[in-house]
């Protein structure tokens, strides 16, 4: 797991593989650094997973491989259809969960399936 950060913030990332699920250690790493916003990157790919990574602390979720492939089917075009795929997802998803703000998500909006 590779991390980066600056004064004011906090990134990491699972380049060169998944040692462990950056989820999973995602609120560990807010708890231990509250003061400084934590940004994440990890093939994230769906609505869904935005706003995981946000309930779980996340202040900022990086996306780039399905903007990567939707530049390289359809160019332009195909980066602003993927962004309206996204944002239709996200706010979906926001309405199934019953909040109409970002800042409303926090981890009570998840359900943990396992331990």
């Amino acid at each position: 797991m590779l991390s980066f950060h600056s004064d004011s913030s906090y990134a990491f990332n699972d380049e060169g593989g998944p040692a462990v699920s950056p989820l999973r250690v995602l609120p560990d790493i807010v708890n231990a650094c509250p003061e400084i916003p934590i940004m994440i990157d990890s093939g994230f790919r769906r609505g869904t997973d935005v706003l995981k990574a946000l309930a779980l602390g996340a202040k900022f979720v990086f996306l780039g491989r399905p903007f990567n492939y939707a530049a390289a089917i359809a160019g332009e075009e195909g980066v602003r259809h993927a962004m309206n795929i996204l944002s239709t997802e996200i706010s979906r998803d926001m309405a199934l969960l019953g909040v109409t703000r970002i800042e409303d998500i926090d981890v009570t909006r998840l359900y943990r399936t396992r331990k």
